[in-house]
């Protein structure tokens, strides 16, 4: 049918389990330190997305969700970071702030400005719960 996109089009992979999913499929899961997936709990930030299947630590997740994009970096970014815009409209990690909003997080790091790195995009609105 014209105008339907396969739902795996939007799917994250190559990314491995930060402990034991294997009970978590379709359950929502969040970037942690280090760039590896873990279970949500409530109320969190860095919720990438749906697991779709159900690895075990250190095993492959598929997660649908954010777009997988590369980008610009503005400066040192780590794997798992939340990310905002700077004026340039590069990426960085997104401080703390009423006024800046949340467009993905790190799927790997960036050692510096200019880098291009790979992200999960996706609007995750202000950074105000946090103040």
């Amino acid at each position: 049918m014209a105008g339907l996109r396969d739902p795996l089009d939007d799917v994250l992979d190559g990314w491995v389990a930060g402990q034991d999913l294997s009970a978590k499929a379709f359950h929502f899961v969040q970037v942690v330190p280090g760039g590896i997936f873990a279970a949500a709990t409530a109320g969190q930030r860095g919720i990438i997305g749906v697991l779709l299947n159900a690895p075990k630590l250190g095993e492959q997740c598929l997660i649908a969700g954010g777009k997988q994009v590369e980008v610009i970096a503005g400066g040192a970014i780590a794997q798992g970071d939340t990310l905002m815009s700077q004026t340039d409209g590069k990426a960085i990690t997104a401080a703390v702030s009423a006024a800046n909003h949340v467009f993905g997080f790190a799927l790997e790091a960036a050692s510096g400005a200019g880098v291009r790195f790979r992200m999960a995009f996706g609007y995750h609105g202000p950074m105000a719960n946090d103040l």
